[in-house]
């Protein structure tokens, strides 16, 4: 599902000068009807705890 409040998200992403995500642990492993961008596309992401084996092996693209 792709919502007008992705797009705004995707566009506020693509023109920031650094990009950072902050997301607390009950984020993890966790699935959603909508994907604003691959892990990849911040330049640093901040977590309140490591991210379990299957996500820290992930391909983050």
């Amino acid at each position: 599902m792709d919502t007008a409040a992705c797009g705004v998200k995707r566009a506020m992403i693509e023109h920031a000068e650094r990009r950072l995500l902050l997301v607390d642990r009950g984020k993890f492993e966790v699935r959603s009807l909508q994907l604003v961008c691959a892990l990849g596309a911040f330049d640093d992401v901040i977590a309140d705890a490591e991210p379990g084996p299957a996500l820290a092996a992930a391909d983050v693209g």
